[in-house]
C-alpha cells in the first residue's frame, strides 16, 4: 500500500508543472490550438458572409422602394426637384430651405409642386400614389428658347427683304419642317416664319419681330398643338389665340387671319378631348369675323371610320411625311383664294 501511494505521488508530482519553462511550453500548446481552431472557425465563417453579403444586396431594392413611398422623405424630394426645375427654367438658383421652396416658386412651379405632393400624399390614405391628368401653366418656359431661330429670319430679311403684302404663315414645328412651304403657295406670295416646337405664348411674344415687319395681307397660324401637348388646357389655347388675334387686329387692322386647325398626331392620341374643344371654340370665334378664316384640315387625317391615318406620319409619329402636307396643300389653297374672290 505504501508502495503503491508512493508511485501514485510520484505520478502526480510529475503531472504538476515544476518550472516557468513548463507553464511557457504548455501556453505555447494552448496558443496553437486556439490558433488553430480560430484558423479553422475563419475557413467556416468566410461562406457565412458571403451568404449575408447576398442577402444584404438582394434587400437594398425593397430598402430603396420603402424610401421611395415614404411620405415625408418623397415630399423632401419633390421640393428639392421643383426648385430645381424653377431654377433651371428661369436661369437662377435657389438656396431656400425645403420648408420655403413650395411658397417662394414661380407660378408654374408652385403648380408643379403642389400637383406633385397631392400624389406624394395620397398614399396615406392607401389612395394609388397618381395624380390624374392636370394642366400645367407653359408659363415655366422662357419665351426666348428659340432667340437664334428669330434672330436667322431678321438676319435673312435684311440681306432680301420680303415684298409687303404677301402671305404669313407663322407657328410650330410643322410649319419649320414645310421646307417647300413657299414653292407650294408661291402664287400667294407666302413666308414661311415656323420655328422650333414654339407655342402661343412664344409667337406671341415675337409677333412684332416676325409678324409686323412683313406687312402681310393673309397671315396663316398654325399652333396651339404644343401647347397642349405640354399641359395646356383647350380654354388656355383658346385664350392666348384671342391674344393673337387682338395683336392682328391692333397692328394689322386689315389682315385676314387664317387659322388650321390643330391636327392631333398619333402619339397624342391621349389630349384628342382637349384637341377636339380647341378647335370647336376656336372655329366658333372665327364664325364671328369676315376677317377670322378657319382652315378644318381634320377630316383628311382620317379614314372613313374615323380613325387617325398613321400612315400621314413619320417614325416619330408626330410630325407629318410628304404625304401629309400633300393632304393639306389644297384645303388650305382653297381657304386662300376665297378673300380673293371676294375681293
Amino acid at each position: 500500500m505504501t508502495g503503491s501511494g508512493h508511485n501514485n505521488a510520484s505520478l502526480a508530482r510529475t503531472d504538476l508543472p515544476s518550472s516557468g519553462s513548463n507553464r511557457s511550453g504548455k501556453a505555447a500548446r494552448v496558443g496553437e490550438v486556439a490558433a488553430g481552431d480560430a484558423s479553422s472557425n475563419q475557413t467556416v465563417a468566410a461562406p457565412h458572409r458571403i451568404w449575408w453579403r447576398a442577402i444584404v444586396f438582394a434587400m437594398c431594392p425593397l430598402v430603396m422602394l420603402t424610401f421611395a413611398r415614404t411620405p415625408s422623405l418623397a415630399l423632401e424630394s419633390s421640393n428639392a426637384f421643383a426648385s430645381s426645375a424653377c431654377s433651371s427654367a428661369s436661369g437662377t438658383a435657389t438656396n431656400r430651405g425645403a420648408a420655403d421652396r413650395s411658397t417662394n416658386l414661380p407660378d408654374g412651379c408652385s403648380a408643379l409642386f403642389e400637383i406633385t405632393r397631392k400624389s406624394i400624399l395620397s398614399s396615406k390614405t392607401g389612395a394609388p400614389n397618381i395624380a390624374p391628368f392636370q394642366p400645367l401653366p407653359l408659363d415655366i418656359w422662357p419665351l426666348d428658347r428659340f432667340e437664334h431661330e428669330i434672330r436667322a429670319f431678321e438676319k435673312c430679311d435684311a440681306a432680301n427683304p420680303p415684298a409687303p403684302g404677301g402671305t404669313l404663315f407663322v407657328g410650330s414645328s410643322t410649319l419649320t419642317k414645310w421646307t417647300e412651304l413657299e414653292q407650294v403657295f408661291r402664287q400667294f406670295r407666302a413666308i414661311n416664319r415656323g420655328f422650333g416646337g414654339s407655342t402661343l405664348p412664344e409667337i406671341d411674344h415675337y409677333f412684332f419681330r416676325i409678324v409686323t415687319p412683313y406687312k402681310p395681307s393673309r397671315i396663316v397660324l398654325y399652333a396651339g398643338t404644343n401647347d397642349i401637348g405640354d399641359g395646356h388646357p383647350a380654354q388656355r389655347v383658346y385664350r392666348d389665340f384671342l391674344k393673337f388675334e387682338e395683336d392682328v387686329k391692333t397692328a394689322l387692322p386689315n389682315a385676314e387671319l387664317y387659322f388650321i386647325s390643330m391636327s392631333m398626331p398619333p402619339c397624342r392620341v391621349k389630349f384628342a378631348q382637349q384637341y377636339a374643344e380647341g378647335n370647336t371654340l376656336i372655329q366658333g370665334h372665327c364664325s364671328q369675323s369676315p376677317h377670322l378664316h378657319y382652315i378644318d384640315v381634320t377630316p383628311v387625317m382620317h379614314d372613313s371610320d374615323g380613325k387617325l391615318k398613321k400612315s400621314l406620319f413619320g417614325k416619330d409619329r408626330l410630325h407629318m411625311t410628304k404625304a401629309g402636307y400633300d393632304a393639306w396643300t389644297p384645303i388650305i389653297e382653297a381657304a386662300l383664294r376665297e378673300p380673293l374672290t371676294q375681293q
